[in-house]
């Protein structure tokens, strides 16, 4: 069967050959049942795609993150992705994934959420890359268990069209050169943090005083923008 209109696809479970029979699809969601189910859906790579999001974080069904790398690698060459999503259990693991997500140099929206074990030394070394490999960037979700330090937070103000961030102010009241960087923060428009506490309100006060300009968004859960 064909699905010549088909632009948007969830796989849940295997379905490969929708993939391979949706010749104009724009939006493609993979999870890790879906992969282990059928890994040949890695092989079909539509090159309209421009959203993609992968959540391999489905329990036992956990999958080769260099089976993931190489896809992420052929996707890059193959399509203009605009947006990419990945949500994943440990950084360890996925280290090399990530990566590849460096290769992605058009980028304009990216969210990563980790479960656990992304310590606070590897996202400052993530995030430096990213400015450097994706200068594009418009948007940046970044969902994991600590804030991003005041060093990420000065070298992602070289990424001059971001205009949206999300990530968490855990342990971030006290910290007054943090809420600087973010004040002094020029392009954003918006964010959108968890992790608050009765420091960090006052904090967010103090903010939306500096920056009438910035919408900033309280929520318990990371929602895209």
């Amino acid at each position: 069967m064909q699905y010549p209109r088909l632009k948007k696809l969830s796989l849940l479970t295997s379905a490969p050959s929708i993939l391979q029979n949706a010749p104009i699809l724009e939006e493609l969601k993979m999870t890790s049942n879906a992969i282990k189910a059928n890994p040949a859906i890695l092989d079909t790579i539509p090159s309209t795609l421009k959203k993609l999001k992968l959540k391999l974080e489905d329990g036992r069904n956990h999958v080769d993150p260099n089976t993931i790398e190489r896809y992420l690698g052929r996707v890059a060459q193959q399509c203009q992705i605009q947006e990419l999503t990945i949500h994943v259990d440990m950084f360890v693991a996925f280290e090399n994934v990530l990566q590849a997500v460096y290769r992605f140099s058009m980028l304009q929206r990216l969210m990563l959420k980790f479960r656990r074990d992304w310590q606070p030394y590897q996202t400052e070394r993530f995030l430096e890359g990213l400015v450097n490999a994706c200068p594009h960037l418009s948007s940046l979700g970044i969902d994991c268990n600590h804030a991003p330090s005041t060093y990420s937070m000065n070298a992602l103000k070289r990424l001059v069209h971001l205009k949206e961030f999300a990530f968490s102010i855990k342990d971030m009241g006290p910290y007054d050169s943090f809420w600087h960087e973010l004040r002094t923060f020029s392009q954003l428009k918006c964010i959108r943090v968890r992790d608050e506490d009765p420091i960090t309100k006052f904090q967010i006060r103090q903010l939306k005083k500096h920056r009438p300009d910035m919408n900033v968004i309280i929520d318990g859960w990371y929602q895209p923008f």
